[in-house]
């Protein structure tokens, strides 16, 4: 599948997922970006990432002014379009073999949200951090980020938790074959 963690701490918001694409055993790339940015918010898909993207940018680009869409809104928007999409034949998939997460970033927290339209909160750490995973690599990804014993967790810098993010994906590349490839970091710094 593939392995996207995102950070949240007072230094700014850390989203990087790595670019291995599989079919079954068989690697098809290892440069697909699976990571976007639109405006001040970032996006990590695990799934399908061209139709899920493009839905996502949809959702986005149909905003009629600035103002947020509050979390819960966007899952249901995003698991709605979704299933629009597998009853049209979009996705390529069987109906209902279509599996997705997201995760969402941005200045305000951290969501994970799936399929089913679930919406879960990043968890906060003991050093100030909130953090959030998916994929399968991700258990390897968050255990390797937690003990990257190099960071002074409480003084860390921007550049200290892309890192650890970076160190965490290449760790789980080394435990799962799904993950693989480029690790593209996206960065918002924290805004003064």
């Amino acid at each position: 599948m593939t392995t996207i963690v995102a950070v949240k701490s007072d230094v700014g918001v850390v989203l990087a997922g790595d670019g291995r694409v599989v079919a079954g055993e068989r690697i098809i790339t290892n440069n697909q970006s699976k990571v976007l940015r639109i405006g001040q918010t970032l996006y990590g898909i695990a799934g399908n990432t061209g139709i899920t993207s493009g839905i996502i940018a949809s959702i986005e680009s149909n905003r009629s002014d600035n103002t947020e869409i509050p979390i819960d809104v966007f899952a249901a928007h995003l698991a709605a379009s979704i299933r629009k999409a597998i009853a049209n034949k979009e996705t390529g998939y069987p109906d209902n073999d279509y599996k997705y997460e997201v995760i969402v970033a941005s200045y305000d927290g951290l969501w994970l949200l799936d399929s089913d339209g679930s919406c879960i909160s990043g968890r906060e750490l003991p050093f100030g951090w909130d953090i959030v995973a998916t994929g399968t690599g991700a258990p390897v990804a968050l255990a390797a980020m937690q003990t990257f014993g190099e960071i002074n967790y409480v003084d860390a810098t921007i550049d200290d938790i892309v890192a650890a993010a970076v160190r965490g994906i290449t760790l789980a590349s080394e435990y799962d074959t799904n993950t693989g490839g480029m690790i593209t970091p996206l960065v918002l710094p924290m805004q003064d």
